[in-house]
């Protein structure tokens, strides 16, 4: 394994910390604000952080494949993320809870991880380049 593609390997485990962080803020604030609907949010939370994780893993099982083996892989995940999310709904509306803090709570997820993933990428630019075609 080269040193970007350990490089990138580590940034994913920073990712994902810090999106543990930023879930249990957002669960508790919006537990804190919405208390009736304390369970519907934090289940929300949940469930972005599992497809954080099912993207992550994706990333960096996708690495250490061939380009052709890796798309079939992220589209299977792809899949994977849907089912998981849409099983989660089904069941806490069975629950009877609210389905606005479910995905809200996963869309905030999304989100924070883009930015996360972003400022990642841009991090290394200011000295070395860790993209393949700029060395």
């Amino acid at each position: 394994m080269d040193s970007r593609q350990q490089k990138v390997l580590s940034g994913l485990k920073t990712i994902f910390l810090r999106q543990v962080g930023i879930a249990l803020i957002f669960g508790f604030l919006a537990a804190y604000w919405q208390p009736q609907q304390m369970w519907s949010w934090l289940v929300g939370c949940c469930a972005g952080l599992l497809d954080n994780f099912f993207v992550l893993r994706g990333i960096a099982k996708g690495m250490k494949k061939r380009p052709d083996a890796a798309a079939r892989g992220m589209h299977l995940t792809m899949f994977t993320r849907m089912a998981s999310l849409a099983a989660i709904a089904i069941i806490m509306l069975k629950l009877g809870q609210s389905a606005l803090g479910i995905f809200l709570g996963a869309i905030v997820l999304y989100v924070t991880m883009l930015v996360n993933m972003l400022a990642f990428s841009y991090s290394g630019k200011s000295g070395a380049s860790t993209r393949k075609g700029d060395d």
